[in-house]
């Protein structure tokens, strides 16, 4: 059985079990989030805890890195249609 987004996204909230500021707890969030880009498992859910969980220079350093990150496209459907339904029934001239 392969890790999915729940798995990834559960390790990543364990980071907070880790020393704040610590070198084990930049390596460990670093690792766990380079192998949820690899498999394709990034999601909406997991970028929200990962910004939770690491320091802000983490996670400028998370996001500046230039991963390949590939966003599960069955996480934001739902998402997207929502948020331009909403948009467009705020907007005056609608």
């Amino acid at each position: 059985m392969d890790p999915d987004h729940v798995t990834f996204a559960n390790m990543i909230r364990c980071g907070n079990l880790l020393p704040p500021a610590s070198q084990t707890k930049e390596k460990f969030l670093a690792a766990t989030f380079k192998l949820c880009c690899e498999s394709g498992n990034v999601n909406n859910y997991l970028i929200r805890d990962l910004s939770r969980v690491a320091s802000k220079e983490s996670w400028e350093s998370l996001v500046a890195a230039k991963m390949t990150v590939r966003i599960a496209g069955w996480s934001g459907p739902r998402n997207i249609s929502t948020a331009m339904m909403r948009s467009w029934d705020s907007r005056p001239d609608c």
